[in-house]
């Protein structure tokens, strides 16, 4: 539960900053800044030289611009099988 110690340090910067702000408007503020960063780092995967990769979706519609799609398409295929019939044996 890191995340409303997050929240809290956004709150707090929110009225600093914003001292006008009721308590709930930076709360909802904070919390807001809390789930788009939440769904930023869901996103986007950042690699130790800080560059930004392709998610898995964006590989995927990347790939399947490519003229050669069956193969990629069999193989994600597989891989779901391969995923689902392990999480079925846990």
């Amino acid at each position: 539960m890191v995340y409303y110690r997050e929240i809290k340090k956004l709150y707090e910067q929110c009225k600093m900053n914003y001292p006008t702000l009721t308590d709930y408007e930076a709360l909802r503020i904070a919390t807001e800044m809390q789930r788009n960063e939440i769904l930023s780092a869901g996103l986007v995967v950042v690699n130790t030289e800080g560059n930004t990769c392709p998610t898995a979706l964006e590989k995927i519609a990347m790939l399947i611009k490519d003229e050669d799609i069956s193969g990629v398409l069999e193989g994600i295929r597989d891989k779901l099988i391969d995923i689902d019939y392990s999480l079925r044996d846990e």
